[in-house]
C-alpha cells in the first residue's frame, strides 16, 4: 500500500517546488549521447534538492499522481523554454507508472504541453515502471500502442529477475527495455544474474528493442555488458545526474573528448 502521508504532502507544494535533473544515456558502439533520463526532485525550504523518496509513493495515489506528473512536465518545459536543452539533441525519458498513463485525459495533456514546448514526439520517451505489476495486459497494450502511434517512445523500466510476468511484458510493443540497477549492482558476483542479462539481450534482439543498463558505476562492468550485447548504458561511470543548465556544457565537453569504450561486438539496433 502506498504511503498516504506522502500523497498528502504532494498537495502542499506546487510546480515551482519541483525541478528536474538529467542523466545521459550513452550508445556504446560509438560513445554517443542519445538520451537523458529525467529525474524529478523536490526543492526543500532551504533550496537544497530532496531525494525522490519525498514524493515517489505519491505516483500511485490517483489525483496526487496526476498533479505530480503535471509538475514534472512543467519543470521540463521550463528548462526547454530557458534554452537549457536545445543545444543537446537528446531524447528525454520521463518515468511514469503505467496506471498513471492509463488515466483518460493524460495523453491529451501531454500532447498539449509538448506542443507548447515545441518538442517532436520522437524526442520523448516514457519509462513505464513495474513497481506496480501490470494486471490488464490488453489495456496496457492499447495504451502503449497509442503512444507509439503518436510518435512517442516507450520503455519498460526496472527489469530484473524479480519482475513479474516477464514473458507477457515482452509481448507488449515497447521500443526500449531497461535493466534495473539491482541487476547491475550484483553483476559479476552472481552467475545467475549474467544468465538473466544474456536472456534479456536475446529477447531484446528478437523484438528489435533497445537495451539499456542503468546504474553502472564500474568500467569493467560497462565493458562486460557491452560484450554481452547491451547496446546502451547509464550510470555514474559515464555521467552523474545534472541540472538542465549544466547539460549543454556537459554535452559539448563529451562530444569534444568522448571516453573510449571497448569495441566489443554487440547488437546494433537504432535507438
Amino acid at each position: 500500500m502506498a504511503d498516504s502521508s506522502v500523497a498528502y504532502e504532494v498537495e502542499t507544494f506546487d510546480a515551482t517546488d519541483v525541478t528536474c535533473l538529467y542523466q545521459p544515456i550513452i550508445r556504446l558502439r560509438d560513445s554517443r549521447p542519445i538520451a537523458a533520463e529525467v529525474l524529478a526532485r523536490r526543492r526543500g525550504q532551504t533550496g537544497s534538492l530532496l531525494g525522490p523518496e519525498t514524493f515517489k509513493s505519491a505516483l500511485y495515489e490517483g489525483e496526487s499522481a496526476r498533479r505530480l506528473t503535471n509538475f514534472v512536465v512543467q519543470a521540463i518545459i521550463h528548462d526547454i523554454m530557458a534554452g537549457y536543452l536545445r543545444a543537446a539533441p537528446l531524447i528525454y525519458a520521463i518515468n511514469l507508472p503505467l496506471d498513471v498513463l492509463m488515466q483518460p485525459d493524460l495523453l491529451e495533456r501531454i500532447d498539449y504541453f509538448r506542443a507548447q514546448a515545441g518538442i517532436d514526439p520522437p524526442k520523448v520517451s516514457f519509462e513505464l515502471t513495474e513497481t506496480r505489476p501490470i494486471r490488464d495486459f490488453e489495456r496496457a497494450a492499447a495504451v502503449i500502442t497509442s503512444l507509439r502511434q503518436r510518435g512517442y517512445r516507450v520503455a519498460l523500466d526496472d527489469v530484473s529477475p524479480a519482475t513479474e510476468a516477464l514473458d507477457s511484458l515482452f509481448e507488449l510493443p515497447f521500443s526500449t527495455v531497461k535493466l534495473d540497477r539491482s541487476v547491475i549492482g550484483t553483476f559479476g558476483r552472481d552467475p545467475s544474474v549474467e544468465t538473466f542479462v544474456v536472456d534479456v539481450v536475446r529477447r531484446a534482439k528478437r523484438l528489435h528493442c533497445n537495451l539499456v543498463a542503468e546504474g553502472i558505476e564500474d568500467s569493467l562492468v560497462l565493458d562486460t555488458l557491452f560484450a554481452l550485447g547491451v547496446g546502451y548504458a547509464q550510470g555514474f561511470v559515464l555521467a552523474r545526474p545534472m541540472p538542465g543548465v549544466d547539460l549543454q556544457c556537459w554535452f559539448t565537453d563529451w562530444q569534444s573528448d568522448p571516453p573510449k569504450i571497448q569495441p566489443y561486438p554487440q547488437i546494433t539496433v537504432a535507438f
